[in-house]
């Protein structure tokens, strides 16, 4: 399968993901008074999540290692040619399908239709043709279906584990009501620790500081995360019996439950740190829907890894640590990891947001994230040449003109949350952040999305073993898909775009990718001045 088509359509698909949700929302319902259509869209997004969560933890835990094996498999009619035109063709046709499907379940008569089972069940079927044919697009059906089938034994596994861990969190959640004084016992005391003025009201199990608190009902005592947690481990304890220590590994279920207990009292004491210091908001917002679920399938993981490397629970210890001290740095992750940093953090940071207003308050934390990742992935790094030539600097001023010249008008409401955001923080906060901001813009943004996108992606659309491309190796292919893809991931795919490939020819000049990053810095800082100097935020 040619890497071009896999980057080319996993863009494709963002671009449409990212194009429905800006065209429908369940607003439309609510102002039409269809509350009932609204909620029950809502539920949807609150249980299927968590559910998808539990699933790919399932996955992960059971079918990692087996599902690569059943990939080597099929790994010679992976490199076989395939027409993915007519597919990707039915694709377009059934978005398009889906789409008009959407409109009239969101803003058309659809509530006072008689036919409402088959119209949604129609509208689910547009879904799945829509994914089923940009799956064809990718790889060949024969493939897809050699892989389900070898590997469907497996794929029922993980679908009924993750179903059974889900509903056992739901079960849990109303289950031993001491547990419930116990987690509200333990909150209070490390909210005592790290606040002025707590408030604990045991009587009316609630907890907090007197400017934020919370009632602990079951759901929030940590039953979910122990009926997830005994699912998960009992699947791991039979499925790899033959690698661990028995009856010694039984130990991981009460070690499980307890680290489940106490990661959520700490969730639950962050969540009270959140909405006393920062905002209710976000603490009851994006934070509390699904931070549980993460954090749980969390533990989940992080117990299984350690097992899988200690000599008390398993047969043979995995060495991971020695292999890859001997094997040396992994240079596709130092080429990617610090763009991984930013989007992570980044998704972390909307999970935690309100919505409200474009203003990242956790970007510092993005910051840091990627000068971690630099930090550890140094000696890779002392390959490149940091080197910033004329050329260089013309490049960044031209793309700096570029980028204001397609700047659409500013949007006045959203400029004036994101100046009420900043000025909420005092001044020392806000010179904190825009400290942060404009370190982040010039230097570790830069850095880390050149390394990504002309360092590994460029090169890597030119040959698999990508570290013996040139950097001044010019296809069009290349020059191409990596400045699309760059100017998709912006969210302004014309100006990013164009900024991509005037970075690519900088660096094509000397063949010196340290010309590339700092033409993007020069455009970068020359954003920040104006931001500071115009109070133009959305810039940012």
């Amino acid at each position: 399968m040619p890497f071009a088509r896999l980057i080319g359509l996993v863009a494709l698909l963002a671009a449409e993901l990212w194009i429905l949700m800006l065209r429908f929302s369940t607003q439309s319902l609510e102002a039409t008074g269809q509350h009932w259509w609204a909620d029950t869209l809502w539920r949807w997004k609150i249980m299927l999540p968590p559910l998808a969560i539990a699933t790919s933890t399932a996955g992960i835990l059971l079918g990692g290692d087996r599902l690569r094996h059943e990939l080597r498999a099929v790994a010679t009619d992976l490199r076989t040619p395939h027409r993915a035109w007519p597919y990707l063709a039915a694709h377009v046709v059934a978005l398009a399908v889906f789409a008009r499907l959407t409109a009239f379940l969101l803003e058309g008569s659809f509530t006072t239709s008689s036919a409402k089972p088959l119209w949604v069940a129609v509208w689910f079927a547009a879904a799945g043709v829509t994914a089923g044919c940009w799956g064809a697009s990718l790889l060949a059906p024969r493939i897809w279906l050699a892989v389900a089938w070898r590997a469907r034994a497996l794929a029922l596994l993980i679908a009924l584990v993750g179903a059974m861990a889900w509903v056992a969190g739901l079960i849990t959640q109303g289950l031993w009501d001491p547990l419930r004084h116990a987690t509200m016992n333990l909150v209070a005391a490390m909210v005592h620790l790290m606040a002025p003025d707590p408030m604990f009201a045991p009587e009316d199990l609630v907890v907090g500081t007197e400017r934020f608190s919370v009632r602990v009902l079951s759901e929030c005592a940590g039953y979910e995360g122990i009926g997830l947690i005994w699912v998960f481990l009992s699947a791991y304890l039979v499925s790899h019996r033959q690698e661990l220590r028995f009856p010694r590994a039984l130990l991981l279920i009460p070690i499980g439950t307890l680290a489940v207990w106490v990661a959520n009292a700490l969730r639950l004491t962050v969540l009270i740190a959140i909405g006393t210091w920062i905002s209710s908001d976000i603490a009851l917002g994006g934070f509390h829907s699904y931070s549980g679920s993460l954090l749980f399938s969390g533990v989940a993981l992080a117990l299984v890894w350690a097992a899988r490397r200690s000599s008390a629970f398993s047969v043979t210890p995995l060495g991971a640590a020695d292999a890859a001290d001997a094997a040396g740095p992994n240079v596709t992750a130092a080429y990617l990891g610090p763009f991984l940093a930013i989007v992570s953090t980044q998704m972390l940071a909307g999970a935690a947001s309100t919505g409200s207003t474009s203003f990242d308050l956790w970007y510092p934390a993005r910051v840091l994230a990627v000068v971690a990742v630099l930090a550890a992935f140094r000696s890779v790094y002392r390959g490149i040449r940091w080197t910033c030539s004329w050329a260089a600097a013309g490049a960044g001023i031209g793309v700096f003109a570029l980028w204001m010249a397609l700047e659409p008008a500013p949007d006045a409401a959203k400029q004036a949350a994101f100046a009420g955001a900043l000025e909420a923080l005092g001044p020392a906060g806000m010179a904190a952040w825009l400290a942060f901001r404009v370190v982040g813009s010039v230097v570790t943004v830069p850095i880390a999305e050149e390394l990504a996108f002309r360092g590994y992606l460029h090169r890597r659309l030119v040959d698999a073993d990508f570290e013996r491309v040139a950097f001044r190796r010019f296809t069009w292919t290349a020059f191409v898909v990596s400045s699309a893809i760059f100017g998709v991931m912006h969210g302004r795919w014309l100006a990013g775009t164009l900024a991509g490939m005037c970075y690519a020819l900088v660096m094509y000049r000397r063949g010196e990718l340290g010309d590339a990053i700092a033409a993007h810095a020069i455009t970068n800082a020359l954003i920040a001045a104006w931001v500071l100097a115009t109070g133009h935020w959305l810039l940012w």
